[in-house]
């Protein structure tokens, strides 16, 4: 068993113990997504946003786990969400968003998916 998996079980018997443990459900999520298990990671994120909405690491993560599995525009929403509980997040959420587009698609589409992220914060010329 790897150091990842390790990791996982031991988040595992955490919240077995402490279901309402928010920060071991984001480290289960964060250690599933670095295994490539996206759609688990999601349901971690998922539940530690049950617990506490306002977790902006949780939505900022969540967000990176659906763009890289193509889901863009839940990824979008999940990243505006994040910007709205801390706006200072403004950067990364760009940066991580420019980044997976890069990874996956054309300029034409990063083009189309980012002006759409400017309308969705609100951004006006």
């Amino acid at each position: 068993m790897g150091r990842l998996e390790q990791a996982i079980a031991s988040y595992d018997k955490a919240v077995e113990i402490k279901p309402d443990k928010d920060e071991a459900w984001n480290n289960r999520g964060i250690a599933l997504g670095k295994l490539g298990r996206l759609e688990q990671a999601i349901v971690s994120y998922d539940k530690v946003l049950a617990i506490k909405p306002d977790n902006n690491e949780a939505w900022l993560n969540r967000a990176s786990a659906l763009i890289k599995l193509g889901r863009w525009k839940e990824g979008i929403a999940s990243n505006t969400k994040a910007f709205e509980i801390n706006p200072s997040y403004q950067k990364e959420i760009l940066s991580q968003l420019i980044n997976s587009l890069l990874k996956r698609t054309g300029l034409n589409k990063i083009y189309r998916i980012y002006t759409h992220f400017l309308k969705l914060i609100g951004f006006k010329r």
